[in-house]
């Protein structure tokens, strides 16, 4: 059978690890390649390309391949920028290869180096170019003597992000984005370990699923519990300040772990009596806060989660500055009044399985590689 279309789906990461955007593409693709779309994979991000190569997302042709470094540091710029005649032109001879051996139509590009590098002959080519933006924007694009470049080529592409929070954001820069938010996929749950079910039973628990960074608020989080005696955090999530965290569990009011299978979220979810996303700065959506309002958790989020411009606050979540009275306060609100919990939940819950739909994720992808 011919393929609907066939796209290649390219990543020439900085660092790579199972993250958000990793597990977006990874499901989308497995998706389309359900719907009669081909995928090919070229990259050199490791984490894609032993998730395509192992079948667990569908059947996917991968290839290996370096690019030189993505840009989007000091010494990676410089080191981009002496070899780019050489990239380029090994880009060029990769388009080539795609288009008329692959007969490759659409690409969906990760990374900077590979959308500065082949935007343009990718146009000249004839295929529909997509750009992938799930990362926070800061001085690594708009301070970049690359990001003119940038702008400029976008002309040639269809910049997707997941937020319309984002999409604000692209918009006072000049780049107008089309906006598909992002898609739940619900695991089956399983039951929690027996010592996370039995801590989370001692008192009212809230949870904070994310890095471990200041950026994602979590010293804000242990500080706000630290001065409520009657509430349990847990937190899900590695990073560098995991050795500080470490120090509270004395308290025997905080618990940290690194990850959960996806069954065991499901179920730390639900068993929560509340989860906080309390990113200090611009979080391009907030896969968490979607997630937890479909398992029927109510959810306290900060106006940096992209997600919130979509939520109601008082109706299907609670959205509060992020600083830590006001999220102290809407953890205490919380606490003593079940009725406004028990509306989050009921409300939250109909809101998510309505407005992240992943198969409708699915057809605004498909609409738009055609």
């Amino acid at each position: 059978m011919l393929a609907k279309s066939r796209i290649l789906v390219t990543r020439f990461p900085f660092s790579s690890r199972l993250g958000g955007e990793e597990l977006h593409t990874l499901r989308l693709m497995k998706s389309l390649g359900e719907r009669g779309f081909e995928v090919r994979f070229l990259g050199s991000d490791p984490v894609l390309f032993e998730a395509f190569e192992s079948g667990d997302f569908g059947h996917v042709k991968t290839t290996k391949f370096w690019l030189g470094p993505c840009p989007v540091s000091k010494k990676n710029l410089l080191i981009f920028l002496i070899l780019s005649p050489l990239l380029f032109g090994l880009g060029i001879g990769l388009l080539f290869w795609a288009r008329f051996v692959w007969k490759i139509e659409s690409i969906y590009m990760h990374s900077l180096g590979e959308k500065i590098l082949l935007t343009l002959p990718a146009k000249l080519l004839g295929f529909k170019t997509l750009w992938l933006e799930h990362a926070r924007l800061g001085k690594w694009l708009t301070g970049s003597p690359l990001f003119p470049i940038y702008k400029l080529l976008s002309r040639a592409a269809i910049i997707v992000v997941t937020s319309h929070a984002m999409g604000d954001v692209f918009d006072e820069l000049g780049l107008p984005a089309k906006v598909i938010s992002c898609g739940l996929i619900l695991d089956k749950k399983e039951p929690l370990r027996s010592e996370i079910a039995a801590f989370m039973d001692k008192g009212f628990c809230v949870i904070h699923v994310a890095r471990l960074t200041v950026d994602k608020g979590v010293d804000m989080m242990v500080r706000t519990v630290d001065i409520q005696p009657h509430t349990r955090l847990v937190m899900l999530g590695d990073g560098p300040l995991k050795e500080d965290i470490l120090s509270f569990e004395d308290s025997g009011r905080v618990l940290q772990m690194d990850s959960l299978p996806r069954g065991q979220l499901m179920s730390l979810y639900e068993k929560a009596d509340v989860l906080v996303l309390a990113s200090t700065e611009m979080d391009p959506f907030g896969m968490v806060v979607a997630e937890a309002m479909a398992m029927g958790t109510a959810v306290i989020a900060t106006k940096k989660c992209g997600i919130t411009k979509d939520l109601t606050h008082g109706e299907n979540a609670l959205v509060v500055d992020a600083n830590l009275k006001e999220i102290g306060t809407a953890i205490q609100t919380l606490k003593n009044d079940e009725k406004l919990k028990k509306k989050l939940q009921k409300n939250g819950q109909k809101f998510a399985l309505k407005t992240y739909d992943f198969e409708h994720m699915v057809d605004a992808f498909e609409q738009l590689i055609g």
